[in-house]
């Protein structure tokens, strides 16, 4: 007797939506910020403004997904003494799925009212002014996601005995993804008002405007495959090869500017730029087999590297009548890190034969300014490296230089160290697990002439033949489960690749003009630090990350500076040591947080958890961005955004309710 089926499935679906918002508010902010250190880089800087705001926005999404399998089964044979043996026996079952994600936000806003600012640097006062202010800005958003996967089982051998004796058995799985986004915007303001100097009516007056623009572009690409050959004998595999390739790269690049110039009895212009860029790779590879129970590794390889580069900049020039003062302030920073790995794996030790890491940044910080009688220049240089190499150097060095000007007199002070770093890592990044024996289907009851998965008493008992002799069912499962470890592998090679640069940076501490460097100041001067204590400034609540730029005596507070992700400057507070601060670890993540979501909406009830990677209020708006886990092995980033009735006090950890969410 034989029997063969053959079945084909192909299905798709696509969903679009789109809205536009018009909002409008009234807002009163205020700001301050200073920071005492070196004459050159202390500053004051307070301001507060008052205005009204209207918001339109326009967003649309689509999403698609398409899918296709095919089930092709075959098997012949005989049937005696209420059993089966089949002596031949097919299948093929193969599946294929992309699903594409883009959402597309344009946003233009317009917003009027009156400021105040007050700016001194380097024990001066550059402005003390009072203003109305006119602004129109515009931003658009695209974002776009692509995720694929695939996976194919064939399996020949013959059934005897109510089990499988498979002479071939293989297994492949894939998993694929993009993403894309860029965000450009523009801003024009316009200004007037005056410079307080004492002289009430008499104040000069100004007049001016302000540019901005901002582009940020940021694309990522990852795939993995696993493939497995074996046969399948009493209950157990013997997989005579088994191969797992994995590759990733990510690019981003972002920039921001704006530029101002007024005119009057106080006059003068001002520039803020901030570049930013970087790019990591990486790849992965590992073959083997599988036998008596355990893996064996005959070739593992890791390879990668990440570089980012950065620069900020602002300079002010102002004149009062024939008194003219500037000031400028730079930084830069580039680093970089490569890493190389390779070896075996037998007995369930991991034994590496060559191991490769280098990592090094260096930093430079210039400050001028200039003013009746006042003259300063300084310089900060920074770098360090690590290196280490399997049976050669393991070594850590850092050093800093600080010049600056006594008097007319130029001066500089250096220091250098070095000391050992950690040995190579030990571990492999990608560990199997056994061969899932779900892939193989289980002879059931249903394998009875003409009986499809049901008992010899159904009464539906069709004519010989018509039904499969041993009904085939495959375990999507064990599939499942194979996507989702291809993804977690993948995200470790990636975070393997990426996590050194700066997080390991050992950096210096500058102390009375001289440079310090050892083990103990390595996390001590301009680390990252996390405040527990919610600060009255704006975005830093607790869980975010700052740069320690100073530290008290004894160290018992520090100075910190909370920048965006771009270098801008949020804020810059005092903590005291070991009550609003903790040391950033190398697992620390930058203002992220589980996060459970809660909606209700025509008498439906859902709930989603997932890492908060942004969370923020904007009026009488509230948005967030969150990744979730999936069973396909990727993950799922949900973004929500919606509007309250009165403003929001967020808290990471909490629920929020009634949420308009979309999942990309």
């Amino acid at each position: 007797m034989t029997y063969s089926v053959v079945r084909t499935e192909s299905q798709s679906s696509a969903h679009y939506s789109g809205h536009t918002m018009l909002t409008t508010l009234a807002s009163s902010e205020s700001k301050s910020a200073s920071h005492q250190g070196a004459p050159g880089n202390s500053f004051s800087d307070a301001s507060t403004h008052n205005y009204t705001q209207q918001d339109t926005v326009t967003s649309t999404t689509a999403f698609t997904h398409a899918s296709t399998s095919n089930y092709a089964l075959y098997q012949g044979g005989v049937y005696s003494s209420e059993s089966w043996n089949l002596s031949s026996y097919n299948l093929l079952n193969e599946s294929a799925s992309v699903s594409t994600y883009s959402h597309a936000d344009v946003a233009a806003s317009s917003k009027s009212g009156d400021f105040s600012a007050r700016y001194s640097a380097a024990g001066i006062l550059y402005y003390d002014l009072v203003g109305t202010f006119v602004e129109t800005s515009g931003r658009s958003t695209v974002e776009q996601t692509v995720n694929s996967s695939s996976h194919s089982l064939s399996q020949q051998g013959t059934f005897a005995g109510g089990s499988f004796s498979l002479s071939s058995f293989a297994f492949a799985v894939a998993v694929a993804s993009e993403y894309s986004s860029l965000a450009t915007g523009t801003s024009l303001q316009t200004f007037a008002g005056a410079n307080d100097i004492g002289q009430g009516a008499g104040n000069p007056t100004f007049t001016g405007n302000e540019t901005g623009s901002l582009s940020r572009e940021r694309s990522e690409a990852k795939s993995s495959s696993l493939s497995q050959q074996a046969t399948f004998a009493g209950g157990s595999f013997n997989l005579t090869t088994v191969t797992y390739t994995a590759s990733g790269s990510t690019d981003l690049t972002s920039s921001e500017g704006r530029d101002a110039a007024w005119s009057g009895g106080f006059s003068g212009n001002e520039t803020y730029a901030s570049d930013a860029s970087g790019s990591d790779q990486y790849s992965v590879s590992a073959t083997g087999s599988f036998a008596a129970g355990s893996f064996s590794l005959s070739s593992y390889v890791l390879s990668g590297s990440a570089d980012v580069d950065g620069s900020t900049s602002n300079s002010r020039t102002q004149s009062l009548g024939t008194v003219t003062k500037s000031f400028a302030r730079s930084q830069s920073l580039t680093a970089s890190d490569s890493l190389y790995q390779a070896g075996t794996l037998n007995g369930g030790v991991y034994a590496n034969t060559s191991y490769s890491y280098q990592d090094s940044s260096a930093n430079t910080l210039t400050i001028d300014a200039q003013a009746q009688g006042l003259l300063i220049d300084e310089t900060w240089t920074q770098a360090r490296s690590t290196n280490v190499v399997l049976g050669g150097a393991q070594t850590n060095t850092a050093a800093a230089t600080y010049s600056y000007l006594d008097g007319a007199s130029p001066v500089t002070v250096q220091n250098a160290g070095s000391g050992s770093a950690p040995g190579p890592e030990t571990s492999a990044v990608v560990m199997f697990a056994a061969p899932d024996a779900r892939l193989v289907p289980l002879a059931g009851a249903g394998q009875h002439i003409a009986i499809d998965g049901g008992s010899a008493d159904d009464a539906t008992l069709a004519a010989a033949g018509k039904g499969a002799p041993v009904p085939v069912q495959i375990k999507t499962q064990a599939v499942a489960d194979a996507r989702a470890w291809l993804g977690g592998t993948q995200a470790s090679s990636h975070q393997k690749i990426t996590r050194i640069t700066g997080s390991s940076s050992q950096t210096i501490r500058i102390v009375g003009g001289l440079a310090q460097t050892n083990a103990e100041w390595m996390l001590r001067v301009k680390q990252e630090v996390a405040p527990r204590l919610r600060e009255r400034e704006r975005d830093t609540n607790a869980g975010v990350v700052g740069m320690v730029v100073h530290i008290h005596r004894n160290a018992a507070a520090y100075q910190v500076e909370f920048m965006t992700l771009t270098g801008q400057t949020l804020a810059v507070a005092t903590v005291l040591s070991g009550h609003c601060c903790r040391s950033v670890r190398a697992t620390t993540a930058t203002f992220a947080s589980w996060l459970r979501l809660r909606r209700k909406r025509r008498n439906q009830h859902f709930s989603l958890s997932g890492l908060c990677t942004n969370l923020k209020s904007e009026g009488s708006f509230v948005a967030a961005s969150l990744i979730c886990p999936s069973s396909c092995g990727f993950p799922t980033h949900i973004s929500l955004f919606r509007k309250l009735k009165k403003r929001p006090a967020l808290r990471r950890g909490k629920d929020l309710y009634d949420s308009v969410v979309s999942t990309r």
